[in-house]
């Protein structure tokens, strides 16, 4: 599927030097939609894009299915987790079929879990501010991204309600997850959120959009077209059939490199169907939204931003608690989350 308008828009602040892949502490980045300025002659980059073919993916060629013997053992193997770095690293996603046990009375606690945060921010959401679950809102404990799609924190001392322990344990205390993650990020790799998405029944598809910025290559490295290794990933939880009908993710493939970034919406794109048992990663810098919700039903995600050591995702939740007393101003609330300020940003309903 061909994209009539660009998907990204031009942005001066594309964060700070990425240096020679050694990354300096704390570094932040919180920029979305940022073009990747490739050489200084666009046409040139425009050409040689053009110049190489862009076959549309499958999404078995970014699935990895998961063994049973994997599965019992809670264990990845070898074989697996090398197929999953090289898919990453290939398309910017990948999908492990039936990584986790995705018994029907683990899945539907989890489900009631993130249903009773929900209604508990959206109470406090009331009493704080007098708003709706239909007005524009953007809070640490929940975010309103686009209509119908809310974003929530479940973590103790930040959620409203907060994921219990052994729930999150069940399904992400497994060695998979640290065997995985260590692989695509390194050993010192940390976890930002723990957090859900609930996408409605009759929400609109979101505009296409990634996670955060391209940084910048090293002036002094050697070879500056090199890909960059992935700094942040999102680990992604289906909790019910995501059938194209409820509105899965969809996936520009390749979009993650910085030589494809600036042309994104000539890439074809794929809706990646997954059900409960699956596990999507997918690196911060590749293209994406979530589609329409025709199915009837909620579609629930649990999911984790997972990090190298030195990065820090400081742009996708805000500063202001529904729990603190005390009120921000509109000027100070868009400085506490982020230079451009939440209503000139995706990622907050207009």
């Amino acid at each position: 599927m061909l994209l009539s308008q660009p998907l990204l828009t031009p942005s001066t602040a594309l964060g700070p030097t990425w240096p020679a892949l050694i990354a300096p502490a704390r570094t932040r980045f919180i920029v979305r939609h940022c073009h990747v300025r490739l050489c200084d002659d666009e046409d040139a980059a425009l050409e040689l894009f053009l110049s190489e073919p862009h076959p549309r993916v499958s999404a078995e060629e970014v699935s990895i299915a998961v063994s049973e013997g994997e599965r019992v053992d809670g264990s990845l193997s070898e074989t697996t987790l090398l197929a999953a770095k090289q898919t990453l690293d290939e398309y910017g996603v990948v999908c492990l079929r039936g990584v986790w046990d995705a018994k029907p009375p683990l899945v539907n606690s989890l489900v009631g879990a993130l249903e009773a945060n929900y209604d508990a921010c959206i109470g406090l959401v009331g009493e704080r501010s007098g708003l709706s679950a239909d007005d524009s809102f953007g809070y640490r404990q929940i975010v309103h991204r686009s209509q119908g799609r809310y974003d929530m924190l479940l973590e103790d001392g930040v959620a409203a309600a907060p994921l219990p322990s052994a729930l999150r344990d069940s399904v992400l205390g497994g060695a998979w997850r640290r065997e995985l993650l260590a692989r695509l990020l390194g050993q010192d790799f940390k976890v930002e959120f723990t957090a859900a998405l609930l996408a409605k029944s009759g929400c609109a598809p979101q505009d296409p959009h990634a996670d955060g910025a391209h940084p910048h290559q090293a002036e002094h490295d050697d070879d500056a077209s090199s890909p960059l290794p992935p700094h942040a990933l999102q680990l992604f939880l289906p909790l019910c059939e995501m059938s194209v009908a409820a509105g899965p993710t969809e996936f520009w493939p390749t979009s993650h490199l910085a030589e494809n970034a600036p042309f994104a919406s000539l890439l074809p794109s794929l809706p990646l169907e997954a059900a409960p048992g699956d596990a999507i990663v997918f690196d911060f810098r590749v293209i994406h939204r979530g589609m329409a919700n025709t199915a009837g039903y909620a579609r629930p995600i649990l999911y984790q931003t997972c990090t190298c050591a030195w990065f820090v995702d400081d742009f996708n939740f805000p500063v202001q608690s529904l729990l603190d007393e005390t009120e921000m101003g509109d000027v100070e609330w868009e400085q506490q989350i982020g230079v451009q300020g939440a209503r000139s940003r995706s990622g907050f309903v207009k």
